[in-house]
């Protein structure tokens, strides 16, 4: 899913810059192969198939729609949307969240901080931090 508007640091900027590899070149296909790799682990779907899809949010709802649609069914986008927009007013009204607060989560008051202050935090507490994925 592609974010946006929003504003990009620096070190995005010229990543994004650097010259592009093609899709059929030997060290994009040895990457991808790794990054799908990854996504099954982070997923924990060893059998699955991994999709990596460039796109925008709604393309991201359309897959997910897709997926839980079957032939037949006589859905609308419309639709669609109005059960996502109930589902987000539930959970953005409700008292009592489901989950659990993680353990590992990170609080950072916002009221002075500014957003070197907070990348430097959590990098920090990222380096204590021991990897999930190896």
């Amino acid at each position: 899913m592609i974010p946006g508007p929003i504003e990009f640091e620096p070190k995005v900027l010229r990543a994004m810059g650097v010259v592009t590899t093609s899709h059929v070149a030997p060290n994009f296909i040895e990457t991808f192969g790794n990054s799908l790799d990854l996504m099954k682990q982070i997923w924990m779907a060893p059998g699955g198939q991994a999709f990596i899809v460039s796109g925008s949010g709604t393309l991201s709802m359309d897959m997910a729609a897709a997926n839980l649609v079957e032939r037949g069914d006589n859905v609308t986008f419309e639709a669609v949307l109005e059960n996502v927009e109930e589902r987000d007013h539930i959970d953005t009204t409700r008292e009592d969240s489901p989950l659990r607060k993680a353990f590992d989560a990170i609080e950072i008051d916002e009221v002075l901080v500014t957003d070197v202050y907070a990348e430097n935090g959590i990098r920090e507490f990222l380096i204590n931090v021991e990897p999930v994925i190896p």
